[in-house]
């Protein structure tokens, strides 16, 4: 995979987990940077 490839879908990773993260803290489910959110990334990165 190339390199802006990876880079440009990690970036949208970020936005997703930022996203998601948002959501818990606005339910009230967490509370400011409580717990932990990842993902592996398919080349076994984090």
């Amino acid at each position: 995979m190339s390199t802006p490839l990876r880079h440009r879908q990690q970036n949208a990773l970020r936005e997703q987990i930022s996203t998601l993260g948002k959501s818990l803290f606005d339910r009230g489910l967490t509370m400011g940077s409580s717990g932990n959110i990842s993902v592996r990334l398919g080349d076994g990165g984090w």
